[in-house]
């Protein structure tokens, strides 16, 4: 095909792609799916070492935290309870057969003495511009205890955050936040989002879900402090936890800001507590400043609106929508604020949140949808561990009930919000960050038609 056809049909898809918002979700897919999780270990003896002497309780493994990258999914076993033997895993496939493979290694999961090594990974992000993976590792363990056994957390480690290499195999950084930013005693590091500032991933965002607040981290002066305004991050009231999936009620009262996401523009940061519908929004000009973590008050944080349903994880894409776990009602759904925005003819930091759809439900598979990730190719993959069922002893995992934990995938055919910011917030004259359409696209499509070139 001529070059200059080939490159006015690709700028064309593109406008199309990035510009129609009418987009086309296509059938769901459940990609792996395990009555009781399956490690990758190294032998049957070292299942038994590890059973023998408590690493392994096999009741004890829920997932939570997922994301994609270059067609590898990466899976987060968090140590709510004893007996997690892996916190960081890939999916692999062996005989048809879906194991988790503790990433990046079996010595990287250790419990005990090593603080180098994980302790208790709920969530992470990678950032698929250059394959690094934000990991943040609360260091304790056991914070949700089993009916029966240790009632007691275990503070093993300061709680990190590390970078990782996805690419290369390395650990580029690790960093401890100092005490009087995360409290190692009685912190919940949850949920994560990137910042770009132009062209690079400078801040990170980290929800702490039992102390409520949002802690930074600014990867260019190496520092982190923290945002805490209560009235938008604690539980909204005593029964605001109180979920009902089915017939089996969780009382979740205790947990406050968890699910973060941010907007394609880079302007503002959305979250909300377990414990409540409410949906919040930040400027991050405000999170950007360290001097913002004195402040005893925040009026730039406002109410957007109410969630259909209480909620875990969310995502945001570039085509201005919002995706949740509906949890009360085992379904995806999401808010279409980029519509909602322009029926109002108001700005993004104006916006009221009106348009919530489903976009998937299955009473049977998707229950307690937990963590959402995005890849490349506009598929958003999610987590169903049913939680509410493990947490409450109403788990049949011998498999004759059949599957508990299941990763779904749900193609949406929209742009992750970190997708091609490398490029798309290199606009000096916007204070390193170009808007959601204008310049961001005829940035992005350029940015295509030199790959194009390249490779003809």
């Amino acid at each position: 095909m001529d070059l200059l056809l080939y490159t006015s049909v690709i700028v064309c898809f593109l406008f199309m792609k990035c510009c129609n918002t009418a987009t086309t979700i296509d059938p769901p897919e459940a990609v792996y799916s395990w009555p009781i999780l399956e490690f990758d270990w190294r032998s049957e003896n070292q299942t038994q070492e590890y059973i023998a002497d408590a690493r392994f309780i096999p009741e004890n493994n829920p997932f939570t935290g997922i994301k994609v990258y270059k067609g590898k999914t990466y899976v987060n076993v968090p140590r709510w309870r004893l007996g997690v033997p892996s916190t960081l895993n890939v999916v692999v496939e062996k005989n048809g057969k879906p194991y988790l493979q503790p990433y990046p290694s079996w010595e990287m999961q250790r419990v005990g003495g090593d603080c180098n090594s994980f302790k208790f990974i709920q969530s992470m992000e990678i950032d698929p511009n250059t394959g690094l993976m934000w990991i943040i590792d609360t260091g304790r363990i056991n914070i949700f205890p089993a009916p029966t056994g240790s009632q007691d957390p275990q503070n093993l480690c300061p709680p990190k955050l590390v970078i990782y290499d996805l690419n290369n195999n390395v650990t580029v950084l690790k960093y401890e936040f100092p005490t009087n930013v995360v409290n190692p005693t009685t912190t919940f590091l949850n949920d994560i989002v990137l910042d770009y500032v132009d062209g690079e991933a400078r801040f990170a965002y980290i929800t702490d879900t039992f102390d409520f607040k949002i802690v930074v981290y600014d990867r260019k002066q190496n520092i982190s402090y923290f945002i805490q305004d209560l009235p938008s991050m604690s539980p909204e009231s005593p029964t605001a936890g109180d979920i009902t999936v089915g017939n089996i009620s969780l009382s979740v009262g205790v947990l406050g800001i968890n699910g973060i996401a941010m907007s394609p523009d880079f302007k503002y940061v959305y979250y909300g507590p377990v414990a409540g519908v409410g949906l919040h929004q930040v400027p991050t000009s405000l999170l950007r400043k360290r001097e913002s973590s004195t402040a005893t008050s925040y009026p730039e944080i406002r109410k957007v609106g109410d969630k259909f349903t209480q909620s875990d994880g969310m995502l945001a894409t570039q085509a201005g929508r919002i995706y949740f776990p509906a949890l009360s009602v085992n379904a995806l759904w999401r808010w279409d604020m980029e519509k909602d925005r322009l029926e109002q003819g108001v700005s993004e930091g104006e916006v009221i949140m009106r348009t919530q759809t489903e976009v998937v439900k299955n009473d049977d598979t998707m229950q307690w949808i937990d963590t959402l990730g995005i890849d490349e190719n506009g598929c958003i993959w999610f987590t169903a561990p049913a939680v509410h069922r493990w947490m409450t002893g109403n788990m049949d995992l011998t498999g004759a009930s059949g599957d508990n934990f299941y990763i779904w995938k749900v193609c949406v055919n929209e742009l992750g919000y970190l997708q091609n910011a490398d490029v798309t917030t290199k606009d000096s004259s916007n204070g390193g960050n170009s808007p959601a359409g204008g310049m961001s696209l005829f940035v992005l499509i350029m940015h295509f038609i030199k790959r194009i070139i390249a490779h003809v």
